[in-house]
């Protein structure tokens, strides 16, 4: 389907839980039909998924799995996918993580594919610090540069705080931060560029 055959570039942070996937996959509504491949007029799914459920999702590179292979990826309802959460910030505790089993092609172009998914996992963003124990950062090798971020969040909302940078909207990131009583955690950490958009997930002090 993509003309790129590597899988999507990631680094290892060992500090955190997990890599998911960010802006590779595109959720509907659709139940047995999908548009042409090509077609982005078509209304994103404000349904989040769950566990056991059979959905029909937009992929794009740099996807490139084969059926019957597992991933994660990062589920936002449709305000926040499309223009991020500086400007839905209410949309944040509406999101999660969504580990997904790829399980069939229904069209696909050059760039473009329908393909049928099953849930298999999902973790709100506001429970991750419940699945997952909390580890201080001990390894600076396995973290994030945080110098490359401003002191100040991009966006707050409850006990969420968005911190974001970009050069020349060319590369950049974002972490997401989640108080818990006098403890600040790190959730979620993003890296993304023209050639990959990748979300780490954990609960790091």
């Amino acid at each position: 389907m993509c003309q790129h055959t590597d899988r999507p570039e990631h680094r290892v942070l060992s500090e955190f839980e997990f890599i998911a996937y960010d802006e590779m996959l595109e959720w509907s509504d659709f139940t047995d039909e999908a548009p042409e491949p090509e077609e982005r007029q078509w209304v994103r799914s404000g349904t989040a998924p769950s566990v056991g459920e059979i959905r029909i999702v937009n992929v794009q590179c740099p996807f490139n799995f084969a059926i019957g292979e597992e991933f994660w990826v990062l589920y936002q309802p449709p305000w926040s996918a499309l223009n991020g959460w500086e400007d839905f910030s209410s949309e944040i505790e509406l999101s999660a993580l969504v580990r997904v089993c790829f399980t069939h092609i229904l069209s696909q172009a050059d760039f473009h594919a329908w393909i049928q998914v099953l849930v298999t996992d999902v973790i709100p963003v506001g429970e991750i610090c419940d699945r997952f124990p909390a580890r201080r950062a001990r390894d600076k090798k396995q973290l994030p540069d945080w110098s490359m971020f401003p002191q100040d969040p991009a966006v707050t909302f409850g006990k969420f705080a968005l911190y974001t940078w970009n050069k020349q909207s060319d590369v950049g990131g974002w972490y997401l931060v989640q108080t818990r009583g006098l403890r600040r955690h790190i959730i979620l950490y993003d890296e993304w560029s023209f050639h990959y958009d990748n979300v780490y997930c954990g609960n790091v002090i």
